[in-house]
């Protein structure tokens, strides 16, 4: 039939142009989408779904309440009718950090639904001791040999709930807005959507999973994933079609396929399983349309989509800044959460895992047992190694809570086969792929900003120098400041990078789409992703060696006090190519009214950062301060410790020790 249909065309090519199209549609949506990786070595480079964490989605821009979740768990046992003891353990973590109001009325809910399942009971009262029958309970009589030990369930992971979540978001609702900061993993969550769909009845065996969509959807009904890269037709969309009329998303999604799928029978069968509620359209991006006009254009385009054919399913993302006016047609907004800590240890495991089987070579089935094992040792190595180094560092433990964050430190891990010991050479790397990611467009090398990478890095460190000392936004310092005033700062550099000072907006605006480094958070109020980027590039900014004073700069008492300018201190002395004078001024700064030894703190956690100190009498003097402080010999430590234990809770505080009290309040 797919044949005939193949020559016949019209409704009997249907079928196949289906295949077809599903065919290329998993090569696309399987690939991982590392942002500013262009050249990775595509044979060892993870897949999407080897390496895909389910991301916690929710209606605020918070944690869901332990009934919500409750909520979502019982539904999905109804869906699946068995207890996954993952989601049960996962479930159990919530009810304990819940707080007693909330849990009080998710342990009646979950109760009341087991009593009546006493095989998905059983699993649950297993692990979540507070359902387990009371004595009098006519709810919950059940015999007590349902109940087992957790030792049952051996192999019980702590996955997170948060695929549950979501999947209880895709069944309840037809029209879904996605929103979140850059990098929180909108684009991969509508790839591992549409993935799932497209494998199920895709015509290459080697491609096809036919329980794709209920296992990782947790739904029954199949659909036609449309998956469409809204800045890709936007342009197209502004343009009149012969008849003088504008052109509906329809119209232009031929020109989103290959040229071979680009037919009228591509319009044909999209229509016709659009009318038939068969669909789900995926759209991508609605933050990367670049001007108002286009902007109008494509809201317009998905608003009149979405009310002509209301049975099928809708799904768009967006940046929460971009998201601008939003689009009407009762689409319901979600939030994408960061990472937490199970969430971050399950993607390095699976990273590794993923990055040492496709780096065998030749086929699977050729491999021995024992190259097998001291693959998955390999993996597990490296991955230990990882999950110890963020351990290590929290810092760059906050950076991995963003998955395309997390993504460019395992790239720069597996790159140099560990992390740099020194933070600011991780943030120099982290820093270089996000800096190339503003010549990227989708993948694709377009270098239309004309900059090499130092200038790039020369306009960024201008801007957070700015940023940090309050010369724009507050006074003082601060994290956002208006587009005008950014614009403004990059146009005093680009003269000295012999660039016009024009060039600044459209500059601007590529680096916000584009890099990550600096993202909207309002509308025309711009800020760094992330605080860290904003301290590392100020620190490169003064450490740069055509600067000079700076170190004079940073030692001003109000700054090596200030909680603000601390990490840009530590950083700044890690880029010195000799910290040695500066730690001394550090140190030296120190008097018999710092009590507490914050500046000579200071100087020990800079000697830390430090790469090298040519002067050891600076390092020695250091170190024996540090001594002389937790032995409670100097300044008299003990006596004023302990003299602010007892003002502060009427203790007897007469051993102190360093930086510890006997009392909590202190």
């Amino acid at each position: 039939l797919a044949w005939v249909g193949k020559h016949i065309g019209g409704k009997f090519g249907f079928n196949y142009f289906e295949k077809t199209y599903l065919n290329w549609l998993v090569t696309e949506l399987r690939e991982l989408k590392l942002a500013g990786i262009v050249s990775t070595d595509a044979t060892k480079k993870p897949k999407l779904e080897q390496v895909f964490v389910s991301l916690r989605v929710g209606d605020q821009q918070d944690r869901s309440s332990i009934l919500e979740i409750t909520q979502a768990v019982i539904e999905d046992l109804r869906h699946h009718r068995k207890a996954e003891p993952g989601i049960i353990l996962a479930l159990r973590r919530e009810f304990e950090s819940a707080p007693p109001s909330e849990r009080k009325d998710a342990e009646h809910l979950l109760r009341s639904f087991l009593s009546s399942r006493v095989s998905v009971w059983k699993k649950a009262a297993a692990l979540i001791p507070q359902l387990r029958p009371r004595p009098g309970d006519a709810e919950t009589q059940i015999a007590d040999e349902f109940f087992g030990p957790i030792e049952e369930f051996p192999n019980a992971s702590p996955s997170d709930l948060a695929a549950v979540l979501f999947r209880k978001i895709l069944r309840d609702q037809a029209r879904i807005a996605i929103l979140g900061v850059p990098g929180s993993g909108k684009t991969t969550l509508l790839q591992y959507v549409g993935l799932a769909y497209a494998r199920a009845r895709a015509g290459d065996p080697k491609l096809r999973d036919k329980k794709a969509f209920k296992t990782r959807l947790g739904t029954d009904k199949w659909r036609v994933p449309v998956f469409v890269s809204l800045s890709s037709i936007a342009s197209r969309l502004l343009e009149n079609l012969p008849d003088n009329r504008q052109p509906s998303i329809i119209d232009v999604l031929q020109y989103t396929l290959p040229p071979d799928l680009q037919s009228t029978t591509a319009k044909a069968y999209f229509i016709d399983q659009l009318k038939k509620g068969r669909c789900i359209v995926l759209l991508d991006g609605l933050d990367e349309v670049p001007t108002e006009n286009e902007f109008r254009a494509v809201t317009r385009a998905i608003e009149s989509l979405a009310v002509s054919f209301g049975s099928n399913r809708f799904i768009v993302t967006s940046r929460i800044a971009g998201w601008r006016t939003g689009v009407g047609a009762d689409f319901k907004q979600y939030f994408v959460n960061d990472l937490e800590d199970r969430q971050i240890d399950s993607f390095i495991r699976t990273w590794y895992s993923a990055v040492e089987l496709n780096s065998v070579v030749g086929s699977l089935k050729d491999e021995s047992d024992t190259d097998r094992i001291n693959r998955e040792r390999t993996a597990a190595k490296y991955a230990d190694n990882l999950r110890a180094a963020l351990r290590e560092n929290p810092g760059i433990r906050q950076l991995a809570t963003n998955p395309m964050l997390l993504s460019i430190i395992a790239l720069v891990h597996r790159s140099l086969a560990n992390l740099p010991h020194e933070r600011s050479k991780l943030y120099g790397e982290c820093a270089k792929i996000l800096l190339e990611q503003w010549d990227v467009l989708r993948g694709i090398h377009v270098v239309d900003t004309q900059l090499s990478l130092d200038q790039k890095e020369a306009v960024i460190r201008r801007i957070a120098f700015a940023l940090h000392t309050g010369e724009i936004g507050k006074e003082g310092g601060t994290r956002e400041a208006s587009r005008e005033d950014v614009e403004r700062v990059i146009g005093e550099v680009l003269p000295n990078l012999a660039k016009p000072m024009l060039d600044a907006p459209r500059l601007l605006r590529r680096l916000v789409e584009r890099s990550g480094i600096l993202i909207e958070r309002q509308r025309d109020t711009l800020a760094f992703g992330h605080l860290t980027f904003q301290e590392y590039f100020t620190a490169r900014y003064l450490a740069r060696a055509d600067r000079t004073g700076n170190s004079e700069f940073l030692l001003e008492p109000s700054r090596l006090v200030s909680d603000w300018w601390r990490e840009t201190i530590l950083l700044y002395s890690g880029m010195l190519p000799d910290s040695s004078e500066f730690l001394r001024r550090v140190h030296g700064s120190g008097d018999q009214d710092d009590w507490i030894m914050s500046k000579i703190r200071l100087a020990a956690a800079c000697l830390g950062e430090a790469v090298q100190v040519k002067q050891q009498q600076v390092r020695q003097s250091i170190g024996k301060d540090l001594v002389r402080i937790r032995s409670r010999g100097r300044f008299g430590w003990p006596s004023r410790l302990a003299w602010a234990c007892n003002k502060n809770c009427g203790s007897s505080c007469q051993q102190p020790t360093f930086g510890q009290c006997c009392c909590s309040t202190s």
